[in-house]
């Protein structure tokens, strides 16, 4: 329904409600490792959730869907891509649902 569709909207670019409930452009996994490339990151892997200690939209699902994109990522020297070194976090794997495909 549109009533749904304006949802989705308002949790991927924010409600909108105060200065800082805005959300400027959205990316989806490949766009956004492609982008994170380019400017020199590595070790870009998607990640469930960041333990933060506190609930936030980024643990968020509607419909079956997550709502946020959470991705970490390491910032390479010298555009070396592969030196072996991992990315410290705390955050939980991204487990792939049949809607996440």
């Amino acid at each position: 329904s549109l009533q749904e569709r304006w949802m989705v909207t308002k949790m991927i670019y924010g409600a909108q409600s105060d200065k800082y409930d805005y959300h400027m452009v959205g990316f989806n996994e490949d766009t956004l490792t492609l982008f994170l490339n380019e400017v020199g990151f590595c070790n870009i892997e998607r990640v469930g959730n960041f333990n933060l200690g506190f609930q936030d939209t980024s643990e968020m699902v509607y419909k079956g869907y997550f709502v946020s994109l959470n991705m970490a990522a390491k910032k390479c020297n010298d555009g070396v891509h592969d030196d072996g070194f991992e990315v410290s976090h705390n955050a939980d794997a991204f487990v792939r649902n049949e809607k996440d495909s």
